[in-house]
């Protein structure tokens, strides 16, 4: 595989892995706690804060992989932009 694909992979894959983890991170904010205490036999207050907590690192990881996809678009920019100075450069030396 190679390198531009296997990026361009990465990136569709982080993209919904992201929006993956907003969408549970969400469902874990708005009734995580509630679940929590019914399934798990725990004390309310606990709960809603495990819930929130739960909901606040999934948002987390989902900003991370954002970041990731980011990151990776810029490298792919930068990384074309010197293979084209390069080759401007060459042909004008010529």
């Amino acid at each position: 595989m190679s390198r531009p694909k296997a990026r361009t992979t990465l990136k569709y894959l982080l993209k919904g892995l992201s929006k993956l983890l907003f969408l549970v991170g969400a469902l874990f904010f708005l009734v995580g706690g509630r679940a929590i205490h019914e399934f798990g036999h725990v004390e309310r207050v606990l709960a809603e804060v495990l819930g929130l907590a739960t909901a606040a690192v999934l948002f987390f990881c989902g900003y991370m992989a954002k970041s990731a996809i980011e990151d990776l678009e810029w490298e792919q920019a930068n990384e074309e932009a010197t293979t084209s100075a390069e080759e401007n450069s060459g042909s004008s030396l010529n």
